[in-house]
């Protein structure tokens, strides 16, 4: 699942910051309901990728270290929960790749390694 964030014209992955007290799991599910109306089925903690960036925002540099960890989702409707957000699309890789290609290609790492535990993981 990405979502199109219209404020920083770009496609992105779910995500969200982590509260004072909650852990990895309570944060990530939190989040995908919240940005998306998401129910977590399973989480994969193992299988992680941080991303440490600048982002170009209109006249702004803004520093970004993100940790992306793969889930997989009740895929029920989304509802957008983020004001930013106008758009949500499911999308296999290549589909997702050129998407991320044109507005995100600093999530790109993030996506290559989602596949890579989803092709090791189904290859067991």
């Amino acid at each position: 699942l990405i979502l199109y964030n219209w404020y920083y014209e770009l496609w992105e992955f779910p995500r969200t910051q982590i509260a004072g007290h909650e852990d990895i799991v309570e944060a990530a599910t939190r989040g995908a309901f919240e940005m998306a109306g998401q129910r977590i089925l399973d989480f994969h903690e193992e299988c992680c990728s941080t991303l440490e960036y600048v982002a170009q925002v209109r006249d702004y540099e803004i520093q970004h270290t993100v940790v992306y960890y793969l889930a997989e989702v009740d895929r029920s409707e989304v509802v957008l929960g983020d004001e930013n957000h106008c758009e949500a699309q499911w999308g296999d890789y290549h589909n997702t790749w050129e998407l991320l290609t044109e507005t995100a290609p600093m999530l790109l790492p993030a996506l290559d390694r989602a596949a890579f535990c989803l092709n090791n993981r189904t290859a067991d």
